[in-house]
């Protein structure tokens, strides 16, 4: 029982950490405070493997990064899924 209790401790702060990835890139957790949507990570970045997870479960998606950034980085947006976490 010690075990899982863990691994629920262990999924509540990494899903936190992913709330607060996307809140970070809209602007803030109030939607109407929001006023961005990206977020620029590498594969290097410590948060890099939270924001493909967030990307697999479609609550983030990656697009085209602008020219004005570095050839490594990646940029991500919160999709209309992942915003509905936070209305």
């Amino acid at each position: 029982m010690m075990s899982e209790e863990i691994k629920v401790t262990d999924l509540a702060k990494a899903f936190e950490r992913q709330l607060n990835i996307m809140a970070h890139a809209l602007g803030g957790k109030d939607p109407t405070g929001w006023f961005r949507n990206h977020y620029v990570s590498g594969e290097e970045c410590d948060n890099y493997s939270d924001l493909c997870l967030l990307e697999k479960s479609g609550f983030m998606e990656r697009v085209k990064t602008p020219l004005f950034c570095a050839p490594a980085d990646i940029v991500f947006i919160v999709t209309e899924r992942g915003k509905d976490l936070f209305r």
